[in-house]
């Protein structure tokens, strides 16, 4: 037979059915001794060569035994698996790998990983911390392995699933599926046969163990994770729920789970809701200014005197002066002017002022309206003010309009 004979063969023998291939098989026995029959050297014994069952064999599907419980690599569960061995892949690259699929888990059976790895810690048993290892994905990029253990999966087999064990499974946790190594598989005298749609396993009996079916390419299965599916309805108080939702109205919030709009949780009905600081804070809002004054004038000259102290100028006068002080007296709306060059005299100009005013008017000033600036509330500004027996009135924080005589001058 020449050399492209066998292939030839392999392909006739994936057209035709089971029945079909059992008799082509036949017709070939005698030209191809080592893959069915033992060679001279073995044994004269009319079983197949250990781990590795007869075509007849794996082509007769056993379904009497889907669902039980069985060890992949049974009779080496107590062998290790050296930690330095490398572990690669050459099939997936690193972002097929570190998908995050939430509520599900992928395992991907591939002939091109050399070792069982897995990103779902939850799963393993006998876990145990590791040396970090590199796994390298066949983009180059590398995830680090920090322990290891062994995992149960559900592998399909007819209507059921069979519960199979694997042995030192590498965890990564910046990995999103798990790899199945076909490798691995065999090692542990288990075959595994790609036919058809399929991808069949036996165990070291030659017992079919299941069916992993092909879909979009890739051997894989799919199921819930188990702490997704165990997960209760949590009771929560309405001030819990209220901070949950974003500091939602606790009305709001009742309403929300009467009409079922927030699924997952259940409402205490007993619960009362109670102060929340942090919508104090958040949802306070400022009173509106009005337009109007609201106040009445005052009736005589220095019963209120309003200042603003505005600055630095753009451009600074012959005297290199950039600041201003001014006082205006709301009966007669007189406003005095001083050029200063630092905002520390204000506290002089205001004494300047004063005296002006007790000379010139024989008035003295029983209200003195400004805003916060450090140059009217510093401690020798308000002893003055405390023993000259005048009021002082300030405007609220960054609310200039509150002081709005003094501002529309400057």
């Amino acid at each position: 037979m020449s050399a492209k004979e066998p292939e030839a063969a392999w392909m006739a023998m994936s057209a035709f059915s089971n029945h079909d291939l059992d008799n082509l098989f036949k017709g070939c026995e005698s030209e191809l001794p080592d893959l069915i029959q033992p060679s001279n050297s073995d044994n004269d014994s009319d079983s197949s060569p250990e781990g590795c069952p007869s075509l007849e064999e794996l082509l007769d599907e056993r379904e009497d035994l889907e669902g039980e419980e069985v060890l992949v690599d049974e009779g080496k569960a107590d062998e290790e698996t050296p930690t330095e061995e490398a572990a690669y892949t050459t099939t997936f690259d690193a972002t097929m790998l570190s998908k995050n699929n939430e509520g599900i888990n992928i395992e991907l059976f591939n002939s091109g990983a050399s070792r069982h790895m897995t990103g779902y810690c939850h799963r393993l048993h006998n876990y145990t911390k590791i040396e970090t290892q590199p796994i390298m994905a066949a983009d180059k990029h590398t995830f680090d392995a920090i322990g290891k253990g062994n995992m149960y999966i559900d592998v399909p087999n007819g209507d059921g699933a069979s519960k199979v064990l694997i042995h030192n499974v590498l965890y990564s946790p910046s990995m999103g599926v798990t790899l199945i190594s076909i490798g691995k598989i065999t090692d542990s005298k288990s075959s595994v046969l790609f036919h058809g749609d399929s991808c069949r396993i036996y165990n070291n009996s030659h017992v079919l163990l299941g069916q992993v079916p092909k879909q979009n390419g890739l051997y894989r299965t799919f199921s819930p994770r188990s702490e997704f599916a165990a997960r209760v309805v949590e009771v929560l108080l309405i001030d819990e729920l209220h901070r949950r939702l974003g500091h939602v109205g606790h009305e709001a919030v009742r309403k929300l789970v009467e009409k079922g709009l927030v699924q997952g949780v259940e409402l205490d009905l007993e619960s009362k809701p109670s102060f929340c600081a942090s919508c104090e804070w958040g949802k306070g809002h400022r009173k509106l200014i009005q337009k109007v004054r609201e106040d009445e004038r005052a009736v005589a000259v220095g019963d209120e005197i309003h200042s603003d102290l505005w600055g630095p100028a753009p451009v600074e006068t012959i005297n290199r002066k950039e600041f201003l002080i001014s006082f205006t007296d709301d009966h007669s709306c007189y406003m005095t002017v001083y050029l200063i060059y630092k905002k520390d005299e204000a506290f002089n100009c205001y004494q300047i002022f004063e005296a002006w005013l007790g000379n010139q008017h024989k008035a003295r000033i029983k209200k003195l309206r400004t805003d916060r600036g450090g140059e009217y509330i510093s401690n020798e500004f308000t002893d003055h003010l405390r023993k000259a027996g005048t009021v002082r009135r300030l405007t609220v924080h960054d609310t200039p309009e509150y002081n709005g005589v003094s501002e529309r001058l400057n």
